[in-house]
């Protein structure tokens, strides 16, 4: 590993290891589903952590994550491979809902990501490899439903706008209760 990777995942991780020393997280989860990017055209597969916080400020709670996609397509005789990391923190609110025990929230936020799309020719060409970051703005709509004691179950809505690529994605996840 060179010295701009090691110093590319301090910077990316630090403030994550940061907030977890010092806010008051609710849970843990996973998640997984899919991501639609608009430069794309195609379908990516998406996994995720996340994490919630204690209500921070008249009912906002804080939401760091991690997300991942990849997706591969073809055009002409490009061949592309596309992969993009996503790391930043939201807020929402939670409402109550008299009627059922879903949790349902709204919210946005904002986060960094690393782009790495990859083309390679039927040519032969060398593969095209470019490395790039893009500040993101998001928003985010979902439900929590409680499962029991210690697990939560998750249905997320998330519409991400980018400077490289806009995505939305759709992720069912599975929360473990801290508290």
């Amino acid at each position: 590993m060179n010295d701009k990777n090691i110093l590319f995942v301090f910077l990316f991780f630090s403030p994550f290891a940061l907030m977890a020393q010092t806010l008051p997280f609710l849970s843990l989860g996973l998640r997984a589903g899919s991501a639609a990017p608009s430069t794309v055209g195609v379908d990516a597969f998406s996994f995720g952590v996340r994490g919630e916080t204690e209500a921070v400020f008249q009912g906002l709670h804080l939401l760091p994550y991690f997300d991942y996609w990849a997706a591969e397509w073809k055009t002409g005789a490009i061949h592309w491979n596309w992969r993009l990391f996503s790391a930043g923190l939201s807020a929402i609110r939670r409402f109550n809902n008299n009627y059922s025990k879903a949790s349902p929230f709204i919210g946005g936020g904002g986060g960094i990501n690393l782009n790495i799309p990859k083309a390679t020719s039927d040519n032969a060409l060398p593969a095209d490899e470019r490395i790039d970051f893009d500040l993101s703005l998001h928003i985010i709509g979902g439900f929590i439903l409680p499962l029991n004691s210690n697990l939560s179950a998750l249905i997320e809505l998330k519409y991400v706008a980018a400077g490289r690529t806009d995505y939305t994605g759709l992720w069912l996840g599975i929360n473990y209760l801290l508290k």
